[in-house]
């Protein structure tokens, strides 16, 4: 698997444990991460994660998929990082563990950590797309419109099919009242990753700002149909009412 999927299950900050509503390790949401590996009890801690596991070589993939199943079953995120804290020492150049644990640090409202380790994560890997995907996020989260843009700008420049960044501009371009070129990023994102719930959610919103009810409660349908939310629900209550 790889670490972008993981990720995917983060997108909406707050929901990153909730996680989001799907995050790449480098794409594999949250939720089917925790149903994967729910036959796999997890510790209420890092150091008994840390036990558990004892000196067994493991993947940084891995580590990743383990450290969202902790936060999933309730783990701290402060515990969680700590894992990302290890796996750090033993794969240094791995920039994926820093673009996922900023994203975690993110979460626990450690901006300056988070974004330290963005800065890492693509200064070890300029090419990849994840690290810009974390800071749009974490910037969107923040209200930077402006800035979340660049990185999302960022991530396409590196990988013209990233589902998440399309999702983000998309967002941005929502949030300034451009429902159409919201929609066409939102339809950009599910032909990149027909699986990516949270584009179909968001265009479904789109389109009920637009005054398309079928539309919306289709696309709304769709996010639940993959991976059911509480907002999805919502939205889709809101759009039938």
């Amino acid at each position: 698997m790889r670490a972008r999927s993981i990720s995917k299950s983060v997108l909406c900050l707050a929901s990153v444990v909730s996680l989001l509503g799907g995050v790449p390790a480098h794409s594999q949401p949250v939720e089917g991460v925790a149903s994967a590996h729910s036959e796999k009890p997890l510790p209420n801690d890092a150091a008994g994660h840390a036990q558990t596991k004892g000196s067994q070589a493991r993947s940084p993939e891995s580590v990743i998929s383990e450290t969202y199943l902790f936060l999933v079953k309730g783990g701290d995120p402060q515990a969680a990082i700590k894992l990302l804290d290890a796996a750090i020492l033993s794969w240094p150049n791995d920039s994926r563990l820093y673009a996922h644990r900023g994203v975690i640090r993110s979460l626990a409202k450690d901006f300056e950590g988070a974004f330290a380790d963005y800065d890492t994560s693509e200064r070890l890997n300029p090419a990849d797309s994840l690290a810009f995907d974390f800071r749009g996020l974490t910037l969107f989260d923040q209200g930077d419109l402006d800035h979340a843009l660049v990185a999302f700008e960022g991530a396409l420049a590196r990988n013209p099919a990233d589902e998440i960044a399309f999702t983000g501009r998309g967002d941005i371009a929502f949030h300034r009242g451009k429902f159409n070129a919201a929609l066409e990023d939102f339809n950009r994102a599910v032909a990149a990753d027909p699986t990516y719930a949270k584009a179909w959610r968001d265009s479904g919103r789109a389109r009920w700002a637009m005054s398309d009810l079928d539309g919306a409660i289709a696309d709304l349908s769709r996010a639940i149909a993959i991976q059911p939310s509480e907002d999805a629900f919502r939205l889709r209550g809101l759009v039938w009412w």
